[in-house]
């Protein structure tokens, strides 16, 4: 129903737009195919970070996907992670 678009936008929170998958799982998507989420500006990629790490104890693991390629943003989320996996 909701995406990570409306975080960025400051509409609404991750928590709001995290949506319950199965027990134990529940999934932000990402807004595939909405080519404004791939340029973040500083101001968006903190609002997203601030989300994730107000996310962060409520689950044991957080797994983020990013868009393909090394850009300013895919970079950021990698920086901030504990682990990375990079899949070729």
């Amino acid at each position: 129903e909701f995406s990570c678009l409306e975080v960025v936008e400051g509409v609404r929170d991750l928590r709001e737009v995290r949506a319950p998958c199965a027990p134990n799982l529940d999934l932000v998507a990402g807004g595939s195919g909405i080519s404004r989420l791939a340029s973040l500006t500083p101001v968006e990629l903190s609002l997203l970070a601030a989300g994730l790490a107000a996310l962060e104890g409520e689950y044991g693991y957080l797994l983020c996907d990013s868009a393909a390629g090394i850009s300013p943003q895919t970079l950021a989320f990698a920086a901030s992670s504990d682990v990375v996996l990079v899949i070729s």
